[in-house]
């Protein structure tokens, strides 16, 4: 049994570190000079004729990676054979590789991506150097260690230039990351790994892969014939920079590539000083991208360095600021392509011209009142079921349209295609976005726990002692509640039901743009002036711009840095506050990166990426392309950001 081995060649194996089809990766240690190692074997299950290929790859990997000695290339100590089982022994390295990161929904923020970048750049320059092409450059081959370095490993595939055992016509490496000429098996250079580069950055900047597909043959067609979408386009709080570098580095043709890995790496390092404020000067990293799990908001102001930042990302990864996400981000998000709802014009509902009449029969629970009682419901009547309980408006059934035409300003892909929704069912909703107080009296009767978050100091930064009493500014009672998960509105929704005996939850995507909107077709609930924002939403200003220099603000003045009270500002056609700013909402929805196949009847969408969830609505920090009635943006359900908060529903039955 090989959980029972005990020595491999002169190493004491200590645990197993890993287990696939092909091997087995131990954990040992050098006995005479105490080092740790890695030991990588090949499974003894693995057919005799197939045992030779893989020893080959051991070699290859040994000659390859055992020529290099570099601080970002994990080193190797040793090839053997024992018993007829093949073993390389290797620098024992601890930390998660990028798609281990990448999985979970960790969010990267642009300054780390660039340092990630440039340390495998560093590497691969380094590597080809020396003769070696690694030829399988991917997120799987990329381990980020606790103390931050970055590692390049496994040369099982590279290329010697010494060497004759890689021959034309051999297709070896990893579909979504093979540069077309390897893909067709010609004989490839150092340019291949700066295409499979590219693709590690796009999918860095936007957790989507940059050619992906259902086959092979799929993902190979759109290598060779396709160009991705742009980052910047997919990602809202991706610095537009990226998609020039982005393009250079996914060029079909070698010659057209970087011809270096350090022309790569200066290209970003470009980027990179754009993100790097002069002294005493703040960053704004765009809205959808807080770090942290899914981390952080990140990019200075967007235009200012020729676009925004997206970790996620939003998200967009991405969106306490945008870098994102992530994406929050992500992001991801569509393509290009132009949608146009059914060849015909898009009807604008005017629901402020006559709202129809309902009533309905629900339990009627006031203070003093407890038997149920029969009462009529109009549209604007106000509700509330206990003294601090969140106060609610009743919201009219409708139609609206869903998301932003091909001709709105700063429109993104995640916008369409248009359609008519139809919200066939009467609701209640939060007047306001969730209070501190209204937070704070669930969590004393409760003893729920919320603590860490990212806030905004000059940069976002993840602080673990940050939470919603900390969120690194200072509120009252009136104060929207912040550093808000989705689980902790869904904790809070939970509680509220049951103290209610009413059946809350979050609005889902469409209700919450056709409460926003309010019969509104234009970019934003007052117009598509951004500039005019100051009188109904609390935003990134000028006041804010006057303490962190070189924000993209809205040309007004709010009054606030951070957050205001809720109801400061003016409402909407349905007489509710702050859709827009001071906090983004959480709704109920998966991300998903379009409108295509989304319900139209006003419900949640529950399929898709479920491991982001939607925000809605901009916030304190946010500049003027997501402080729009379409923008979306996405994060980790379990992501707290100083921009984060939710508003409540409640059934009406």
């Amino acid at each position: 049994m090989e959980s029972e081995i005990r020595k491999i060649g002169k190493y004491d194996i200590l645990s197993i570190l890993g287990k696939g089809a092909m091997g087995t990766i131990y954990k040992g240690i050098d006995p005479v000079i105490q080092r740790h190692v890695a030991i990588k074997t090949i499974s003894k299950q693995i057919p005799h004729t197939e045992q030779q290929t893989l020893k080959d790859r051991f070699i290859r990997e040994a000659q390859a990676a055992g020529r290099l000695q570099h601080v970002n290339i994990v080193g190797i100590y040793e090839y053997g054979e024992e018993a007829e089982q093949a073993f390389i022994a290797m620098e024992f390295v601890e930390g998660l590789t990028l798609t281990d990161k990448l999985h979970a929904h960790i969010q990267f923020t642009i300054p780390e991506i660039c340092n990630i970048m440039s340390k495998v750049l560093d590497a691969l320059g380094y590597a080809h150097s020396m003769g070696v092409v690694h030829r399988d450059i991917k997120p799987g081959n990329i381990i980020l260690t606790g103390a931050g370095e970055v590692k390049v490993t496994d040369f099982g595939i590279a290329r010697l230039e010494s060497s004759t055992m890689t021959q034309i016509g051999t297709v070896l490496g990893t579909p979504g990351y093979m540069s077309p000429e390897q893909l067709v098996g010609e004989q490839v250079d150092s340019r291949s790994d700066i295409f499979s580069a590219g693709a590690l950055l796009y999918e860095l900047l936007t957790g989507e892969k940059a050619f992906s597909g259902s086959t092979f043959a799929s993902v190979m067609y759109k290598i060779m014939n396709t160009d991705p979408v742009a980052p910047a386009n997919l990602c809202p709080t991706v610095p537009s920079a990226f998609d020039a570098i982005v393009s250079k580095a996914l060029a079909k043709k070698p010659e057209d590539r970087f011809q270096t890995a350090k022309a790569f790496s200066d290209a970003i390092a470009g980027i990179r000083q754009g993100h790097s404020p002069a002294a005493g000067q703040a960053t704004q990293l765009p809205d959808e991208e807080p770090p942290a799990e899914a981390k952080k908001p990140q990019a200075p102001a967007a235009e200012d360095v020729a676009g925004e930042i997206r970790p996620d990302s939003p998200p967009l990864q991405e969106d306490p600021n945008a870098t994102r996400i992530s994406p929050p981000p992500q992001p991801r998000s569509g393509g290009n392509k132009a949608y146009i709802f059914g060849g015909i014009l898009i009807l604008v509902i005017a629901i402020a011209a006559g709202y129809p009449v309902w009533q309905s029969i629900i339990e009627k629970r006031d203070l003093d009142v407890t038997a149920p009682s029969t009462v009529k419901y109009e549209p604007g009547q106000r509700l509330r079921d206990c003294e601090t309980c969140p106060e609610l408006v009743v919201i009219p059934p409708g139609n609206f349209t869903r998301g932003s035409p091909d001709s709105e300003k700063e429109r993104q892909t995640s916008e369409g295609p248009q359609q008519i929704v139809g919200i066939g069912y009467p609701l209640a909703v939060g007047r306001y976005e969730v209070t501190f107080d209204e937070f704070g009296e669930f969590i004393g009767e409760t003893g729920y726990q919320s603590s860490g978050c990212t806030i905004y100091e000059g940069d976002w930064l993840g602080k673990k002692e940050s939470s919603w009493t900390n969120p690194g500014f200072k509120q009252t009672g009136r104060h929207p509640a912040t550093c808000i998960a989705w689980s902790d509105a869904q904790a809070y929704i939970k509680w509220l039901s049951g103290k209610t005996s009413h059946t809350y939850r979050l609005l889902s995507s469409s209700e919450w743009e056709y409460i926003a909107r309010s019969g509104i077709q234009t970019s934003r609930s007052w117009g598509d002036d951004a500039d005019r924002a100051c009188r109904y939403a609390n935003v990134a200003d000028s006041i804010a711009e006057e303490k962190y220099k070189g924000w993209k603000v809205h040309n007004c003045k709010d009054n606030f840095v951070y957050t205001a009270p809720v109801g400061s500002f003016e409402p909407n056609n349905l007489a509710v506050y702050d859709m827009l700013g001071n906090v983004f909402e959480w709704v109920e929805d998966c991300w998903n990166k379009d409108y295509q196949g989304a319900p139209t009847d006003g419900t949640s969408w529950t399929s898709g990426d479920c491991d982001q969830r939607v925000l809605r609505g901009g916030s304190w920090f946010s500049m003027p392309r997501f402080v729009r009635l379409a923008f979306r943006n996405r994060f980790s359900p379990d992501y707290r950001s100083s921009t984060f908060g939710f508003r409540v529903a409640r059934v009406l039955e």
